[in-house]
């Protein structure tokens, strides 16, 4: 009997540790993330529609860099462990420009510029923490899932040909293939009482995917707007399996590594402090 008894206490005990450190949360945060060292892009696309111009390759070079908010939701099963669904939103994402003034298929000058508009990464997790009082180190680790990765190019150029010299404007759009990636951080949090903590982490994004279409959005040729009707305005990208026809597909990178940092608030009850 006094066997069952303890056995019963015990598992009370528990039972009340789980409940009373089990907290549901929220956080909201903002940081900035760099590309991976030595991540580079090679652009030797072919543009929609005009003579083909000379490939350039950009070093640390990233969709998704560039200034990051975030948005969480989660829930500790206990002091320890957790589950955690990020929203990692591009705020301003990194925009990278060329130019090369020179003699290639008629043109004489260039300038390419290519951004991502507004990359929306989704990335659950699994979360460990020390559960510190004051000061609570933690880690998170789970795939990540791109919920935006839309690419914006914009070039520009003048070409000269039997016909005369133009000046052309083109805007295209990228979108891409799903690809499942991985995402984890290291960091620590603040409580500084109450429901409300301070954050700061170190995370890392490892994900790529491929084009799927380019589709032609705006083109200007000597300063007219010319219907895009006049052109076969999209690209569809194949890859090793197969697919559409066109052309075959590339990476589109998006790997990053960020600091990051903002508020955390408890929406169950205060901290509960342990013996």
């Amino acid at each position: 009997m006094k066997k069952i008894t303890t056995l019963v206490l015990a598992a009370s005990a528990l039972l009340f540790y789980g409940t009373a450190a089990a907290q549901l949360y929220v956080r909201a945060g903002a940081g900035y993330a760099l590309p991976f060292a030595g991540q580079t892009y090679t652009d030797q696309q072919i543009s929609l529609n005009i003579s083909s111009y000379s490939g350039y390759t950009v070093k640390s070079f990233s969709y998704s860099a560039g200034v990051q908010g975030t948005a969480s939701v989660g829930y500790m099963l206990n002091r320890h462990v957790g589950f955690q669904v990020d929203a990692a939103i591009g705020i301003a994402n990194k925009q990278y420009a060329y130019k090369e003034n020179g003699n290639f298929a008629g043109i004489s000058y260039m300038q390419v510029t290519t951004s991502a508009d507004h990359t929306i990464i989704i990335m659950p997790s699994l979360v460990l923490q020390t559960g510190g009082e004051v000061w609570s180190v933690y880690c998170r680790t789970g795939p990540a899932l791109p919920a935006n990765t839309k690419i914006t190019r914009e070039l520009a150029f003048v070409q000269t040909q039997s016909t005369g010299t133009d000046a052309i404007y083109e805007k295209v759009r990228y979108s891409n293939n799903f690809s499942l990636g991985y995402a984890t951080a290291t960091g620590v949090s603040y409580n500084w009482g109450g429901r409300a903590s301070l954050w700061c982490e170190l995370n890392v994004l490892s994900l790529s995917e491929n084009a799927k279409k380019e589709e032609l959005e705006t083109y200007i040729k000597n300063g007219q707007n010319i219907p895009l009707t006049q052109f076969s305005s999209t690209i569809h990208y194949f890859d090793k399996n197969g697919g559409s026809t066109n052309s075959p597909t590339f990476s589109q990178p998006l790997s990053n590594i960020g600091l990051t940092a903002g508020l955390k608030i408890n929406l169950t009850q205060k901290r509960t402090k342990y013996l």
